[in-house]
Parts: C-alpha cells; sequence; structure tokens
C-alpha cells in the first residue's frame, strides 16, 4: 500500500442501507483458508508493491495506484506458481482499481457479492499481503454508510478492518467470503475503497471490449518521441508534459529556451518528485540552460509550466526522444449543470476550465475526488487575494464553494494537487467537477478578501513585507499585484508568478549553514548566482553597497541576461553575520523597463529600525 491513510469518503450521498446483512459464517481462520487460493502478490522490478484477487473470467483486480504506471506485472499466487508479465489490461483512476489479464489458471476466482446487500456492522475482512509475503486476514464491520458518487458511476464502502502497507488491492470480503470491496486506502483504525458493485460493472464492460473507465486508462505511450519540442505556455494553469523511459544509470539532458522564466519537474511513475525528494520542491526554474535529470527503470513525466499570466513560446531539447503526453483535461469550458470528469494524471498535473459569469453570479462549484485535491478560482488581471483557493485533505477529499464574481467575463478554474511533501508519492486522481446557480442560500460565500496590511502609494497599493528580525524590524513594500516566487520564500502568499509578467522574490536565510560569516557579496554570490536564481547567465550592470544602522551594508545590482531579454534589481543585506536578506525584482526586458519606477519605489522602502536604507 502506498498510502496507509484511513479515509471516510464522508462526502457522498448515502445510500439506503439493505436489511439482508448476515452474521460472519467463518471465524477468522477459515476465512485465510478461503480466500488464501485466491489472492496474489503484485510484483514488479522492484519487489512485492501490492496485493490483488483473481475473478471469475481470469482477471486480477487490484488498485490503481498500485499498479500504475506498468503496462504489465508479476502475478504470484500463494503457492509460489507466477505468472509473469500479465498485462494491464486497463485503469480507472476515478476508482482507484486496475485489472490485469486474464490469466489461465486452476485457482478458485472469488465471487463478487451484492455489496448494496451489506448492512452497517455486518463482518467485513481485509487480505493481502502487508508487507510482508505473509497472507493476512483482518476482521472488522461495515461502518458508516455506503457511499454513491453517481458521476462516476462509483460506490465506496468503508470497514474498520486493518489494512496497512502492502494490502492495497486485496479484497474486503463479508462473512461468507465473497467479495464485497477493494482495499484502496487503509491503516491501523479500518479501510476503504471501491465496492463489488463498481468492480462488476468494469468488469462488463472489459468482458465487451471496452475500457473500465470512461475516460480511458491514460498509459503513458512511448511513440511520437522527437528531441525538440516548440510549444506555447498560455497563462500560468497551462502545463506542457513529456513521457521518458529510461534505466537509472542513463543521465538525460534537457535544454529550455524561452523569452522568460519557466518552471520544470521532473515526477516519475509512481508518484514520486525528483525535486522534492531532493530539494524539498516541486519545480525548479530553467529558462535557458542544461538541466542534467534521471531515469528510474518505468516511466516518468517531464512538466514544464511557466509563472506569467501571458502566452509564451518555449523550446525543449533532449537528449533522448520525449513523447508528449497529451492530457484532454485542460482547456474545456465548465458549463452551469453539467458535470466533467477528469483525472490529476501526475503530481504535477494542473487541469484548467473555463466558466463564463457576470458580475454578483453566484456558483456553487463542487469537487469530488477520493484523494485530496485544490480548487482556485482566477481570472486576468487578478491581484493578490484576489484568486481564490481552497484544498481538501484526507478525511474529506471534496470541496463544495459558492464564489460570487467581481464582474463580467470570462474566469479559469484550475484544479490541481496539494502541494507536494517530501518523500510522499502521488499517482494519478480521478474527479468530477460540477458548477451550479447558487439561489443564495448558502451562508459562506467565496469572495477574495483585500489584504488588510494595504499601503496606498503614487504607483498603486503596496503591501508590507516584515522580514522576521525583531529588534530591528526590517521592512520593505511591495506591489499589491506580484504574488512572489517560491512557497519556501516569504512573501510568496499565493503562486509562483506575477500578473503582469513582473516576478519578485523576497528570502530569509540561515547563513550558519556556511560554517564562516559572509559579506554580503559572498552571500549573493553563493545563494544566488551559484543557483543560476533568477536567470542564467546574467551579468551585472550597475552595483553600489549603502550603510544601514547596523554597519553592515546593503548591495544593490542590477543585473540583465546574456542574450538581454531578461532584466532585474536585487537588494542584499546580511543581518548579524548569520541571516542573509534578498529582495529581488525581475521580468522580460520590455516590462521591466517600464516597471522600473515601481521596483525603484519598493527598493527605497527597504528600512531597519524604521530608518530607510536605499535612499541614499
Amino acid at each position: 500500500m502506498k498510502v496507509a491513510l484511513v479515509t471516510a469518503f464522508a462526502v457522498f450521498a448515502p445510500a439506503l442501507w439493505v436489511a439482508c446483512g448476515s452474521e460472519s459464517e467463518f471465524s477468522d481462520g477459515e476465512m485465510l483458508g478461503w480466500v488464501t487460493p485466491s489472492v496474489v502478490k503484485i510484483q514488479s522490478q522492484f519487489g512485492i508493491i501490492g496485493s490483488g484477487f483473481l475473478v471469475d473470467g481470469g482477471y486480477i483486480v487490484t488498485a490503481a495506484h498500485v499498479a500504475w504506471p506498468n503496462t504489465a506485472l508479476d502475478v504470484v499466487f500463494e503457492d509460489g506458481v507466477k505468472y509473469e508479465g500479465v498485462p494491464v489490461v486497463s485503469y480507472d483512476h476515478h476508482a482507484d482499481l486496475a485489472f490485469l489479464g486474464p490469466i489461465e489458471t486452476s485457482a478458485p476466482g472469488l465471487r463478487l457479492a451484492e455489496s448494496k446487500g451489506l448492512q452497517e456492522g455486518d463482518a467485513v475482512f481485509a487480505a493481502g499481503y502487508s508487507g510482508t509475503e505473509i497472507l493476512s486476514v483482518n476482521r472488522g464491520v461495515a461502518h458508516e454508510r455506503l457511499g454513491d458518487w453517481e458521476n462516476a458511476d462509483i460506490s465506496i464502502l468503508n470497514s474498520t478492518a486493518r489494512a496497512v502497507g502492502g494490502m492495497s488491492g486485496g479484497p474486503m470480503t463479508n462473512g461468507s467470503g465473497d467479495v464485497v470491496g477493494v482495499i484502496a486506502r487503509g491503516g491501523e483504525l479500518g479501510s476503504a475503497g471501491a465496492a463489488s458493485d463498481t468492480v462488476r460493472r468494469r468488469l462488463r464492460r472489459l468482458e465487451i471490449g471496452r475500457e473500465a473507465s470512461l475516460l480511458g486508462s491514460r498509459i503513458p505511450s512511448d511513440t511520437g518521441g522527437m528531441l525538440e519540442h516548440e510549444f506555447v505556455l498560455d497563462g500560468v494553469w497551462d502545463v506542457e508534459t513529456f513521457v521518458f523511459r529510461e534505466s537509472s544509470e542513463t543521465p538525460i539532458t534537457i535544454e529550455f529556451d524561452a523569452d522568460s522564466d519557466v518552471e520544470y519537474a521532473v515526477i516519475y511513475g509512481d508518484g514520486w518528485s525528483l525535486f522534492d525528494y531532493a530539494y524539498g520542491t516541486t519545480f525548479r526554474l530553467a529558462r535557458k540552460g542544461i538541466a542534467p535529470i534521471y531515469g528510474s527503470d518505468e516511466p516518468g513525466f517531464l512538466v514544464v509550466k511557466q509563472r506569467f499570466d501571458r502566452e509564451q513560446a518555449v523550446r525543449v531539447r533532449s537528449s533522448i526522444p520525449l513523447p508528449p503526453y497529451p492530457d484532454p483535461d485542460d482547456g474545456r469550458e465548465l458549463k452551469v449543470d453539467v458535470p466533467v470528469s477528469g483525472i490529476l494524471d501526475t503530481a504535477a498535473d494542473i487541469d484548467h476550465y473555463t466558466i463564463r459569469m457576470y458580475r454578483g453570479q453566484r456558483i456553487r462549484i463542487r469537487y469530488i475526488s477520493l484523494s485530496p485535491g485544490v480548487v482556485s478560482i482566477d481570472h486576468s488581471g487578478a491581484p493578490l487575494g484576489g484568486v481564490f483557493s481552497q484544498e481538501s485533505d484526507w478525511e474529506n477529499a471534496w470541496i463544495d464553494v459558492v464564489y460570487q464574481a467581481p464582474f463580467d467575463g470570462e474566469f479559469s478554474i484550475a484544479v490541481r494537487h496539494p502541494d507536494l511533501r517530501r518523500h510522499e508519492r502521488t499517482p494519478p486522481t480521478g474527479y468530477t467537477l460540477t458548477a451550479r446557480v447558487d439561489g443564495g442560500d448558502s451562508q459562506s460565500v467565496a469572495v477574495p478578501e483585500r489584504p488588510s496590511d494595504v499601503i496606498g502609494s503614487v504607483f498603486g497599493d503596496t503591501l508590507r513585507h516584515t522580514f522576521d528580525r525583531s529588534p530591528p524590524a526590517i521592512h520593505i513594500d511591495y506591489p499589491l499585484y506580484i504574488t512572489g516566487s517560491g512557497a519556501a520564500l516569504l512573501g510568496a502568499t499565493l503562486f509562483e508568478q506575477g500578473r503582469r509578467g513582473e516576478t519578485l522574490a523576497l528570502g530569509e536565510q540561515d547563513l550558519t549553514f556556511y560554517g564562516e560569516a559572509l559579506t554580503v557579496d559572498q552571500y549573493v554570490r553563493r545563494s544566488v548566482l551559484a543557483s543560476g536564481l533568477p536567470i542564467r547567465g546574467e551579468k551585472v550592470t550597475a552595483r553600489r553597497e549603502v550603510e544601514t544602522p547596523t554597519g553592515s551594508p546593503a548591495l544593490i545590482e542590477e543585473f540583465v541576461a546574456d542574450d538581454g531579454r531578461t532584466k532585474g534589481v536585487r537588494l542584499a543585506y546580511v543581518h548579524e553575520e548569520t541571516t542573509g536578506i534578498m529582495a529581488i525584482f525581475y521580468a522580460a526586458a520590455d516590462v521591466f523597463d517600464d516597471w522600473r519606477p515601481v521596483v525603484e519605489y519598493c527598493i527605497g522602502t527597504f528600512s531597519i529600525d524604521g530608518r530607510p536604507v536605499a535612499r541614499q
């Protein structure tokens, strides 16, 4: 099991409990003997990755997050009989189901019960290989309720039967040994997954030659790979995705060329983020230059996006052919009362929809999934605080929000995974999205709030940022419409982009890491230029040091990219030889020249203990 968490699935409308459940007919030992010939280990080249079970017709049923993104896996029965390279015939990422086979075997298949005949409190057994090569069966009861996710044609079963690492994809059975569900999520407190009625409907589709999911399996293709790709990123929600399949011993070089910064993520097939694992961040900057990455002996994904709210042409060159990964979810129109279904294909995928609204209109947006997600409501020209986002979690993997349009026009509805956490796998996730007109009965309406610390200036509204140094207090003002650069940097409150092409980074860094006192010039060289932030190949065109009340100078530098297409200004200061503080303003050269008066004003607001530093 790759995710060991209990999910309540409390968001689904309850189905009626049918009073035809039965008491347990098997003891724990008898149940283990009953399911042993039919429950299998699912193996990849990396060893046991989960459990599964045989059903009539020779199909092996398991969880999608166990099998993904493989096209074939090994299946091992308890008696040691092994079937190598069993094809994965279909995935359903909404129900977290995968189907392998069919295989020819004399082993008995488990029967799929009518899951809606189960009563709350009836016995439920969870079976699977719990992190070892020993099959185990854990007793519990059906609890809370069955849930029906009608738009995705899914019923959910919750139980108190314990299911821990390795048991994902194994069966949940009733007291008679018939399957009532498939383990998708679990932990010490219970288990949950698609009910057997859902599995049966998918098997019927396979039997007539169709995909289990109406949206297709989305298995990465090896075809269509080229060494060079040109594409256009349209706004901040647009992403371009490519597939690579190389061994972990093969270095891969990727070269980017674009007018302004782009960002790229490397996501391996099972949901690992390379940069989250190594650096604690999903995306890294790359405007122009070479970025080495490595394969992983299974499909991986290169995801490219930008931080600017505009169209930008991008060229990507690679040392190996990169097939594009098409995403049919992007760019669709979300119409009122017409549900759409989509899949977040990778941990870094962003699906974006458009919807027309008029000023004052209230729309209820509902997102339902078996996994956490984030829904953002955006519009062109939105200032800081003008983009609404709401995130769900494992306990309630759904979002239900009423949004009131601030003007007439087109809005973007973006769906994505929550910010990734280091060492966490995030496999593909299915979801449904619905928009309905709200009749005004809702108690809470999402209207983006104006920040409370807005300060007026001759250049428009600004915000005051206070660095975490008190005393003395260290401040800098920055434009309201700038959103920051990187969740790990102070001042980056929403997204990694500026609404008019400008980008701001406010950073505070512990310099004791270096083991020696650094001058402000050394601080810049080591923390900024060494990492290529914000641009590679920059040239410093002007620099000056100014005095501060603490006696340590602040450094102000202007820089330009070696091709002249990006310009910027940074202010750096070292406080008490232990803390580096930096503000960076940069943009495409044509935009930056118009923006320069605002930048000079903001740099001039940098103050220590109430005394302006940079106005000397």
